[in-house]
This record gives structure tokens, sequence and C-alpha cells, in this order.
């Protein structure tokens, strides 16, 4: 699901925000597993834009997140780019005891990367919907914009998302 919604520049958040639109220098949107079994996972966007722009983002942000685009034609791209991550993603010299460890911990007795090579390559555009549908698609989520409140269209927002609530930076840092 993560390389398919936020997969960089060949991501669904990136080509509808920015390439498609030009509403944002940077965004992204991915969810992070919890660490461990049963751990809190949760999804985050994030949108980098200028002041005047932040309604049109945020609206096609969240209409992503609600309608995600369907582009099957893409599942062989996502399975190369989850590959080649596989492929080249090892630990650093210093950090080989401590991802042992990790993988002890979360109970792997061999590579997980052998397991999920063979889960990459059976793989379906389905699944990726089935995903979406289930821990994306209509879930509550929280807006936090931050800049310079004169800036920012804040009846459009208020409109379309509800009510506004400011919070002082005294109160956020």
């Amino acid at each position: 699901f993560n390389q398919y919604f936020d997969g960089g520049f060949s991501g669904i958040v990136m080509d509808e925000i920015r390439t498609k639109r030009s509403f944002a220098y940077t965004a992204t949107g991915y969810m992070a597993k919890g660490e461990l079994p049963g751990g809190d996972s949760y999804f985050m966007g994030y949108i980098g834009t200028q002041s005047d722009k932040v309604a049109d983002a945020v609206e096609t942000f969240m209409h992503i997140c609600d309608s995600m685009p369907i582009h099957p034609e893409r599942m062989e791209n996502v399975r190369a780019a989850l590959l080649q991550e596989i492929q080249i993603s090892k630990p650093s010299f210093r950090s080989k005891a401590e991802q042992l460890e990790r993988l002890n911990m979360l109970g792997y007795t061999e590579d997980p990367a052998i397991q999920l090579v063979e889960q990459v390559k059976n793989m379906t555009f389905e699944d990726i919907e089935k995903f979406y549908k289930e821990n994306i698609q209509g879930k509550p989520m929280t807006i936090i914009i931050m800049g310079d409140p004169k800036k920012i269209d804040q009846k459009r927002l208020a409109a379309k998302f509800g009510k506004i609530q400011k919070v002082s930076k005294s109160k956020l840092f």
C-alpha cells in the first residue's frame, strides 16, 4: 500500500497533489505499522505548500484518502520497487547486532526478506485496494495546519472540514 500510495514521485499522493495540480512542493501519505506484533499503527500525511494553496492541497489530499485513485497498471512498478528495496536494504556495519536482536525479539528465526520476496511476488492490486478499504477509507482523521493563519483560507477549510481549533505556539512547543 505504501509503495502505491506514497512511493515518492511515482506514488498517488505526489502524482495527484504535485504533478497534476502543482499544489505542493512535497506531499506524502503512508501507513506506519506498530513495531511489535499487535502494536498500534497509524496513517500519516504531510503536505509542504504555500499558504494560498493550503485549502486546495488539503482538499485534494483528503479526497485521495476518501476515494483513492485506482491504477492497477502501476502494479508491476510497485512490485519492482518493493523487490529492489528488499534486495538493497541491509543494516550498516554498526547496526547489524541491533538489527539481529530486534528480529529475534519479533520472533524471526531467519531473514524475513525471504518470506517478503514471495509475498511481494504473489501480491495483487486487489490486496492494495483491500488494505486501503480496511485501514484508510472512511476513517476519522485529524488535520493539523501550521502557518500564518492570515494567509490561509480558513473559511473554506472550516466549511469543508468543520470547526478550526487554534493552538498557541506556547502550547504546541
